[in-house]
């Protein structure tokens, strides 16, 4: 996480000035606000699952994966709905002026509106943490990391300078590739846990509440 902030801020500086850096400090707070829902079904998946393997009832887990990311979607839904109407009045209330407060809504808005992607993301990375596979959380971080600043960042702005958007599109698909592959593996039954995509469709299992 360190090295990203670092890595994309060089990017942004080269490819926008000192500007584009600005645009993006003013409303990065909304991002991670948005990834806070990520971080806590995070928690939830890892602490709660791991229990129930300690407990002898790890077949409880794939109901519990599927009730998650349920959740995940409706966090999906509430993120934006909420963030996205009182941005740019943040942004001036911070003391932006109009010019970075319009550049700056091109990156966040693409990024709050797709906040599904580091939101079930971070859940099945708790589930990864939960099953004990540290190795592969770390892999999919590096992986993460490296599509971010050194492909897509360049890509998007230096190459096809798409400026802002450019910017949010790096971490839109830098998070979104790895999220996608982690989904399908886990709905494949190619992990420990092993939901099945019926179990979306079942009511909520007895463990969801207290994971939550």
């Amino acid at each position: 996480q360190a090295l990203f902030g670092l890595i994309d801020t060089i990017w942004i500086q080269k490819a926008l000035s000192n500007e584009g850096v600005t645009e993006v400090s003013t409303y990065s707070n909304f991002d991670t606000i948005g990834r806070a829902f990520g971080f806590f079904l995070n928690v939830a998946a890892s602490s709660q699952i791991s229990a129930l393997f300690g407990a002898g009832l790890g077949m409880h887990a794939t109901q519990l994966v599927s009730d998650l990311l349920r959740v995940a979607f409706l966090f999906a839904l509430f993120v934006p709905a909420v963030l996205i109407p009182i941005l740019k009045p943040a942004a001036r209330w911070f003391g932006a002026n109009e010019h970075i407060t319009d550049e700056g809504f091109k990156y966040i808005l693409p990024v709050i509106a797709c906040a599904f992607i580091p939101i079930i993301y971070l859940t099945f990375c708790g589930v990864l943490l939960a099953e004990g596979r540290t190795y592969t959380f770390g892999l999919l971080q590096i992986i993460t990391l490296i599509l971010n600043v050194l492909l897509f960042d360049p890509l998007f702005l230096l190459v096809f300078k798409w400026g802002m958007t450019g910017n949010a599109l790096a971490t839109i698909f830098a998070e979104g590739l790895p999220m996608l592959c982690i989904t399908t593996l886990y709905y494949m039954g190619k992990f420990g846990v092993k939901p099945k995509i019926g179990d979306l469709f079942k009511k909520f299992g007895p463990y969801t509440l207290p994971a939550l």
